[in-house]
């Protein structure tokens, strides 16, 4: 059996500057005149704060409501450091979750749905493996794409991120003995971290990259590896 693993934005949705817009909008809505430059100075004081960014560090304790928990304190801190008033400082942070989850965010790649499709017809399996937020699985419904996946792992519900070992092992854990794919477009998270696993890994939309198995402009293609 083959079990193909995909990354979700940049992958299977097209790279727009998603966490960047839904920052701004936040902000401009929830502080009066606000500006771009203070939206970025709150942008570049959340590094370090999003799970993904320091994926070494330990945060299996972050899953869940615990993991949103995290995130809007971080933004409330980003916002104080800034100057921005903690009224409007907590505006911004309990409007975070709402608006990344808006579906209007997200476009597909007009591949992606019948890649999916028909790697399901040929007897393959697909598995969500994500650095993402805990409620994806709600977008994911959303947008169309939930009966083309066998099993979601996501890093903000089982609290590792690529690109750790752990969530890669819980990936393996769905089909032991199967025969992994991991498809993403990012070449550390992805590709080094799929490869470290024991995977057969795809870059996508990115160009040529050594490390990479398999490099694909497109979603189509990856149907060679299921013959």
């Amino acid at each position: 059996m083959k079990v193909f693993c995909w990354d979700f934005h940049g992958t299977l949705t097209h790279p727009d500057p998603l966490w960047k817009g839904c920052m701004f909008d936040i902000l401009k809505e929830a502080v009066p005149g606000c500006t771009d430059e203070l939206c970025q100075s709150v942008r570049e004081g959340l590094w370090g704060k999003y799970p993904w960014d320091m994926p070494q560090r330990d945060d299996a304790s972050l899953r869940g409501e615990a993991w949103w928990a995290c995130m809007e304190q971080g933004l409330f801190e980003s916002c104080a450091a800034c100057g921005i008033p903690p009224v409007f400082a907590e505006r911004a942070a309990r409007a975070f979750r709402p608006t990344i989850k808006q579906l209007a965010r997200y476009t597909l790649y007009e591949d992606a749905v019948s890649t999916l499709q028909a790697l399901k017809a040929r007897g393959a399996k697909n598995v969500l493996l994500s650095n993402n937020y805990p409620d994806l699985d709600e977008v994911m419904a959303g947008l169309g794409l939930t009966p083309y996946f066998d099993a979601m792992v996501i890093s903000g519900q089982v609290g590792y991120n690529k690109p750790r070992r752990e969530i890669f092992e819980l990936a393996k854990q769905k089909y032991p003995g199967a025969e992994y794919f991991m498809i993403g477009d990012n070449p550390t998270a992805d590709v080094l971290g799929g490869r470290e696993s024991g995977m057969t890994t795809v870059l996508v939309h990115r160009g040529f990259c050594e490390d990479a198995d398999y490099c694909f402009d497109d979603l189509k293609s990856i149907l060679s590896l299921a013959l």
